[in-house]
């Protein structure tokens, strides 16, 4: 028995010695030294129901309603899209090629069931209520007293990152390997100090090798329980095992690099999360310990009157808990990212009509506020970085600049791009064909750059990026797919037939697969593909070596495609979109009398508007070859004119009290996007004058 200062005796016994239970109540707890208290604790005990599983049960069955229906599985498996390859080569390469391999490839399995949602959401349930209960045997084994509700606290926290879409399931796996470990650890503290030691010595060479970063937890929670027991020699392995294990076995071993090698499956190697929370989520549990040392010094000291809890006030309050994790949830779920990933999962899916109802929160009407827009757009950064196996979660690093790419094509697609560009917040200098590498990250722009390069009929740059891709990011399904139609509409029905088989090693998708083996099959070149008959004609088939460079590279690459085929509507529409968004009505103009070419049997909206705003700042008299303006163009043209010369026009240094005059009515023209640089969302100026720029 070990021994302890005398001032602090009493409160030791009660949180270092675990108490024995029986029948549900505390027992044998000594009561402090002197005063009237000594022996009261004797006469009456503590009542402590036993929960049972029902508070677990309770939490995973409300958490599994509020994912299925508030949060989405398919989204956020398009968020993440891990690779699962069945088979035992894929298994072994999975788990033993890297450290956390086997973390990794478990979270990527279980993510494969988000393409059923009410199954996916299950999994999640059951992930988080598995992570709540052994949060509170840990704290049980380390305090002696049960904590059933202060162990939901980190499930809480888990939930709130998961509303964002920011919580990989391989993070999750992990940290309950860790709680379970932890678990383990508490239990053999409770009997030798020499089993102790026996237990972290056999966990250590299982566990980092299948976690990586999560062993640190493991370590962390290790060292606070040997401190909370005073076994220092225990604590200093420890911590020493915490630093030392990552270096000698990640680092040397497997060489990894060091965030890698400490933070590998960790929320903090989660580029897209917030740090804050990922942070709480872990420094909860020694907060927690604290907070019960506290309950427990407070118990001593007011002893006389033994506390009393009942089952129904036990449920009530289990209850409370369960409904404030979700109201967490709820408060914290991140509309604007949602309006952004379902944007993108139906144009990734090519059902425009969706995406753009979908986008529908951002679009112009009359009534929209710039404050009501920068709560549904905004702009989080991008990083270039590429996950180090196929198995990790890559998100999608959603942006504003990615759901203009996305909303644009679809408005290509729907035949709407030069009638609504504008209704949308464009912004001067953005790209209105790709997601260029050099603004947004190698990764981000190509996986963007494929679909809109493929539908303008440029498939051997289409797939220089697809293979690009495919080389840092690994077999994602969505990837598959379009490399085994590239490779279709080249002819090459062998070379597709071997992404198709990798795909069909994948169990979500063994279904898309089989169909595409059964299409091409049937039609080698996928001559009968409504996808593909659409590319075919536009198809580039002249020979060019280089790239496009210059201060305009996709003018370049756009002229090109409309030179190999003047019919190519899909390049027409998007030179007009790169002339619109750089001010060129001039290069608008040029083109009004072959637009009869491309099917138009009248002239856009905005082409009319660039048309007005050319007569207006040059003084030249228009000739449109036969075409005419609508009356509701020059009668609209005409009110913004007026509007202008009754603020005093532009010749002002602050041009703010024309714009918010003008927005209402005219947000979504030509016109207001040539005179402030944007359309009615104001992002660069606004970021402009934050930083004193002009």
């Amino acid at each position: 028995m070990e021994t302890t200062p005398n001032g602090l005796e009493p409160l030791l016994k009660t949180v270092w010695h675990l108490p024995a239970r029986r029948g549900g109540r505390l027992v044998g707890t000594e009561p402090p030294r002197g005063g009237d208290a000594t022996g009261r604790m004797d006469q009456c005990s503590i009542k402590e129901p036993r929960s049972g599983t029902w508070p677990y049960a309770l939490l995973c069955a409300v958490m599994w309603l509020f994912i299925g229906l508030g949060i989405g599985p398919a989204q956020l498996y398009h968020h993440q899209t891990p690779v699962f390859m069945s088979g035992i080569d894929s298994l072994v390469e999975g788990c033993s090629s890297v450290a956390g391999g086997m973390t990794e490839y478990l979270g990527a399995a279980l993510t494969q069931t988000f393409h059923r949602p009410w199954l996916g959401a299950l999994i999640l349930a059951l992930l988080l209520g598995c992570i709540a209960m052994l949060s509170n045997r840990w704290l049980t084994g380390v305090t002696g007293r049960p904590h059933l509700f202060a162990g939901i606290v980190p499930v809480v926290l888990l939930l709130t990152l998961l509303s964002g879409w920011a919580l990989p399931v391989a993070s999750m796996v992990g940290m309950a390997l860790a709680l379970l470990a932890g678990v383990l650890f508490a239990a053999a503290v409770k009997k030798t100090t020499w089993l102790a030691f026996a237990t972290f010595a056999l966990l250590t060479p299982a566990l980092y090798p299948a976690t990586a970063g999560p062993y640190l937890f493991f370590a962390a929670l290790a060292l606070l329980h040997a401190v909370m027991r005073r076994r220092w020699l225990l604590a200093a392995l420890c911590g020493l095992s915490g630093v030392a294990v990552p270096y000698l076995v990640g680092i040397r071993l497997w060489h990894c690099n060091a965030r890698e090698a400490y933070l590998g499956n960790l929320l903090f190697e989660y580029d897209y999360n917030p740090q804050i929370l990922s942070t709480a989520t872990y420094a909860a549990y020694p907060l927690i310990l604290v907070w019960a040392v506290m309950v427990a010094w407070r118990g001593r000291r007011n002893a006389e009157l033994p506390a009393i809890h009942s089952p129904h006030m036990a449920f009530a309050r289990a209850a409370a808990l369960v409904v404030w994790a979700v109201a967490c949830g709820l408060a914290t779920h991140d509309a604007r990212l949602g309006t952004i990933l379902r944007v993108d999962r139906h144009a990734r899916d090519r059902e425009w009509e969706q995406a753009l109802s979908a986008a529908a929160p951002m679009r112009w009407s009359p009534s929209t506020t710039v404050g009501q827009l920068k709560d549904l757009v905004y702009l989080p950064y991008l990083s270039p970085r590429f996950p180090r196996t196929a198995q990790q979660s890559v998100p999608l690093r959603l942006s504003y600049e990615s759901l203009l790419h996305n909303v644009n094509l679809a408005l290509q697609q729907q035949g709407r791009l030069l009638d609504e560009l504008f209704c949308y917040p464009q912004v001067m200098g953005m790209s209105a064909v790709r997601m260029l590498p050099d603004n947004v990250g190698p990764y981000v722009a190509h996986s963007y750059n494929i679909d809109v390069l493929l539908h303008l009929g440029h498939v051997n740059e289409a797939e220089r990026v697809a293979c690009e891709v495919l080389a840092n990011i690994g077999p994602r399904p969505w990837l598959l797919e379009r490399l085994a139609m590239i490779y279709a509409l080249k002819d090459q029905p062998a070379t597709a037939a071997v992404f198709v088989a990798s795909l069909a090693r994948q169990p979500a998708h063994r279904d898309q697969a089989n169909r595409w083996r059964e299409a091409l099959t049937a039609d080698p070149g996928l001559k009968n593909n409504i996808l593909a008959s659409e590319i075919r004609p536009y198809m580039y088939r002249e020979d060019f070596v280089g790239s496009y460079i210059g201060s305009h590279p996709d003018e370049e690459m756009l002229l090109r495609l409309l030179h190999n085929n003047p019919h190519n509507r899909v390049a027409f529409d998007f030179l007009m979109a790169h002339y619109l968004l750089n001010l060129r009505h001039d290069q608008i103009l040029r083109r009004v009398p072959v637009l009869g070419e491309f099917g138009y049997d009248r002239m856009p909206r905005h082409m009319e508007e660039a048309v007005l705003m050319h007569a207006k700042l040059t003084g030249d008299r228009l000739d449109l070859r036969g075409r005419q303006i609508s009356s509701a163009t020059l009668q609209r043209f005409q009110r913004f004119d007026q509007v202008i010369e009754r603020m005093g026009g532009l010749s002002g240094k602050d041009p703010r009290p024309v714009r918010d005059a003008l927005r209402p009515e005219f947000a979504d023209t030509y016109w207001f996007y040539c005179l402030f640089g944007n359309t009615f969302f104001e992002v660069e100026s606004e970021q402009r004058l934050k930083e004193g720029t002009p």
